[in-house]
């Protein structure tokens, strides 16, 4: 197996996907290059547009890849940038992708994988076992590590110290931000929710690893219940559709901590919470990337 990396602009993306498909290329993969900054642009679902974007396409050969690299710039007139062919071992890139994950510390919580098992000297860290695999949520991300900053003040303020707390995750991944709001207020009733039925599987098995009692379910919409905090770490254009669903299911005082957006975006979203009078009591900035946290007013 052979593989081509490069970078481009969003605009030449869709003409590269047809040319994977018309010369029946066996996989193609697409990740934002955040380091290259965003533009004022939006896709379809509201999110701020990266300036670049890295590709790779894998091939059978290097001749096939360099015919691919040719027509590039002969066929598409792509400006592709960083061109990188080199040749593959097998290799199950789930796990090796995982085993690259390296342990991580943020706020008081200290994460690490299944595979590296490790865990921190630092008695004052709680450790929190995370399997990724295919689910959002290592920890790695500037949004988890910034929520994760928001429930640590959370906690600090005092203001959720009753017992028997309720805590929704929506959009939960792996399940990461549930689990650590778990281990600060022990005792809680967890419920994770995704779209993604991998990603709900994923996180019930890491509510067992870390002995947290929670639940994970495979839905597209807001539960019903009502929960003193909520979390979500998403996108834009669905913080905002479902903003009146959480404030319908928090009770009263009660708290969410919102993210999945950048800093050209956040005084929208605010625009829309706050109509709501929800208030904002803290904010963190990682890079362009923004975590609200927000009570609603009794």
């Amino acid at each position: 197996m052979v593989s081509l990396k490069f970078s481009v602009c969003y605009d030449a993306l869709e003409a590269i996907e047809m040319l994977v498909e018309e010369l029946d290329c066996d996989n193609l993969s697409v990740f934002e290059n955040t380091e290259s900054g965003f533009s004022q642009r939006n896709d379809e679902n509201g999110f701020s547009i990266a300036n670049r974007f890295d590709v790779e396409v894998l091939f059978k050969s290097k001749a096939d890849a360099s015919e691919f690299q040719q027509l590039l710039l002969t066929r598409l007139e792509v400006e592709a940038t960083g061109c990188e062919i080199s040749e593959l071992s097998d290799e199950d890139w789930v796990d090796f992708y995982v085993k690259k994950l390296q342990p991580i510390s943020c706020g008081k919580f200290y994460i690490f994988n299944e595979i590296l098992c490790k865990d921190s000297n630092n008695l004052n860290l709680i450790p929190i076992q995370i399997k990724s695999a295919l689910a959002f949520g290592s920890g790695h991300h500037q949004t988890t590590k910034a929520c994760l900053l928001n429930l640590v003040e959370l906690e600090k303020s005092g203001q959720l110290n009753h017992e028997q707390l309720s805590i929704l995750d929506m959009g939960c991944g792996t399940g990461i931000l549930g689990i650590c709001a778990a281990k600060i207020w022990k005792g809680a009733e967890l419920m994770g929710v995704d779209i993604d039925r991998e990603a709900t599987k994923i996180a019930q098995d890491n509510y067992t690893a870390n002995d947290v009692f929670g639940t994970a379910l495979t839905a597209s919409t807001v539960p019903h219940g009502k929960f003193d905090l909520v979390l979500c770490n998403i996108l834009k254009q669905p913080l905002i559709d479902m903003c009146e669903d959480f404030f319908d299911i928090l009770k009263m005082g009660g708290y969410i901590i919102i993210s999945g957006f950048i800093l050209n975006q956040e005084d929208e979203i605010i625009e829309y919470y706050s109509r709501l009078k929800f208030v904002q009591t803290n904010r963190i900035y990682l890079d362009e990337w923004v975590s609200i946290l927000l009570r609603k007013l009794k």
